[in-house]
């Protein structure tokens, strides 16, 4: 019996040792298939980083280029109403310019027709003098006719009315 307790003793012994280098043999094939794991998820995981990077960059750059677009239509759009603003002040400035002109004229004409009114008024006054001092010169030599023909009232004036006529046949 000793040879199967050796035996047997060795088998243990043998199923032992080998159970322990299986063990640390698999534990070792773990570890680098671990490893290795670990390795392809830093890899990967790298990688994603890389292109989430990228995308960040693709589309902070997209954002940019918007930005830039929109802030030109922007500027473009300002630059036209400016333009436009610019267009109508200047128009509404030349209609004041043109407005006071008309204005002035206006007065102008006004001035210049109460001028003329009062010198016609003036001429009025003058001629309606004249025409008192005439009518007064008619009546005096009227009386003055009556008295030196001893001709009635309507004689004289028939008299006179004939000197006029033939004074304005005469003149014309």
């Amino acid at each position: 019996m000793g040879d199967i307790t050796l035996l047997i003793l060795i088998g243990s012994v043998g199923l032992i040792v080998g159970g322990a280098v299986g063990y640390f043999v698999l534990k070792n094939a773990l570890k680098k298939s671990e490893s290795e794991a670990r390795e392809k998820a830093d890899l990967i995981i790298k990688e994603a980083e890389i292109n989430a990077e990228n995308v960040k960059k693709d589309k902070i750059l997209q954002a940019k280029e918007k930005f830039l677009q929109l802030k030109t239509e922007f500027e473009e759009e300002a630059n036209k109403k400016k333009n436009l603003i610019i267009s109508n002040e200047s128009k509404l400035k030349q209609r004041e310019q043109s407005l006071s002109k008309q204005m002035e004229q206006v007065k102008r004409k006004e001035d210049e027709i109460e001028s003329l009114k009062e010198n016609l008024n003036a001429q009025l006054e003058i001629v309606k003098k004249r025409k008192a001092e005439l009518e007064k010169v008619r009546q005096e030599q009227i009386t003055a006719l009556e008295k030196i023909a001893n001709l009635s009232r309507t004689e004289a004036l028939e008299k006179m009315m004939e000197n006029l006529k033939h004074e304005a046949q005469t003149k014309a």
